[in-house]
């Protein structure tokens, strides 16, 4: 995972991206519901993410995957790995 994963930082906090569509931002929210909206606040966000292959057709900041959900327990990790 480690091979193909790739960082992304977010400079500033998320409300000053509102609006915009980015692989950072997509990283960030999933993140949030993840780990909890607390975990994403403040400005210096590192997000660690691969691009999934699927859904086919997708554009790339839609299928931006944060690495952290891997490390979930199998249930937890499909369910947010479906979303």
């Amino acid at each position: 995972l480690e091979l193909i994963s790739e960082n992304k930082s977010l400079s500033r906090e998320m409300k000053e991206y509102e609006g915009r569509k980015m692989t950072s931002l997509t990283t960030a929210k999933r993140i949030g519901d993840f780990l909890g909206d607390d975990m994403i606040q403040g400005a210096g966000l590192q997000c660690k993410l691969v691009i999934s292959a699927k859904p086919a057709g997708a554009p790339v900041t839609d299928r931006a995957v944060p690495t952290v959900i891997f490390s979930a327990e199998p249930a937890v990790r499909r369910h947010f790995l479906r979303k």
